[in-house]
């Protein structure tokens, strides 16, 4: 299966809670709208990735109740994964939570790329551009962000 064919296992809803507020919906009467339960709506709104399918369920009740259309490219980010996170990392010799403060995240959000659990890509982003001053500081060739960012799972 090409990886331009590929459709992510997970997403994620980044303006939930925005969106349900906005509509002045409490996180139950969505998640009865949507057919869900609340932990899924806390979840989203929690910054977790679920599946296409629960995600989408959320995702059309809100743009149901929206005074103008929400458009679903935009709103539902793709899981993305580096499946050569640790290896990078280990080559420029840092530790997990040296990597973690130098991108400005949480080390959990370095241990899920490392365990191939995955993340959004601006996290991603930001762990590939410390990696890549790092190997460009030891005169090793850059990380290309188009193999080392993907939404196919490792």
């Amino acid at each position: 299966m090409s990886k331009q064919r590929y459709r992510p296992l997970k997403v994620f809803l980044p303006r939930c809670r925005a969106l349900r507020e906005a509509a002045a919906l409490q996180i139950g009467a969505l998640a009865a709208a949507a057919g869900v339960d609340r932990g899924l709506i806390t979840s989203l709104e929690g910054g977790s990735a679920h599946t296409v399918a629960k995600v989408r369920a959320v995702f059309n009740t809100l743009n149901q109740i929206q005074p103008t259309p929400l458009d679903p490219e935009v709103e539902l980010v793709p899981l993305r994964f580096m499946p050569n996170c640790r290896t990078l990392r280990e080559r420029c010799k840092l530790t997990i939570a040296a990597l973690a403060g130098q991108a400005g995240v949480d080390r959990g959000v370095v241990d899920a790329f490392e365990k191939h659990h995955g993340g959004t890509l601006a996290d991603a982003q930001a762990l590939l551009a410390v990696l890549a001053n790092c190997l460009a500081a030891r005169h090793e060739p850059p990380p290309d962000p188009a193999v080392e960012i993907d939404i196919a799972p490792p």
